[in-house]
């Protein structure tokens, strides 16, 4: 999906002033929120972020907390 994603937008980049019309800049838009997405759900995977994501300093997990 990442792969996916960036090829695309690469390939859009390099012909950015011919394809700069309606659709195909939604489509790129879309793509990129697409991209972060992906990448914001697969931060968890990376060694040691998971317990930085769900549990305090002290390894306590967090629980309803306000933001």
């Amino acid at each position: 999906m990442i792969v996916g994603c960036f090829l695309f937008q690469l390939s859009f980049v390099i012909n950015w002033r011919y394809t700069k019309k309606f659709p195909a800049v939604a489509v790129f838009y879309m793509t990129i929120c697409s991209l972060a997405t992906t990448i914001g759900f697969l931060v968890q995977f990376f060694p040691g972020a998971r317990e930085n994501i769900l549990c305090r300093k002290d390894g306590t997990s967090r629980k309803a907390e306000p933001t």
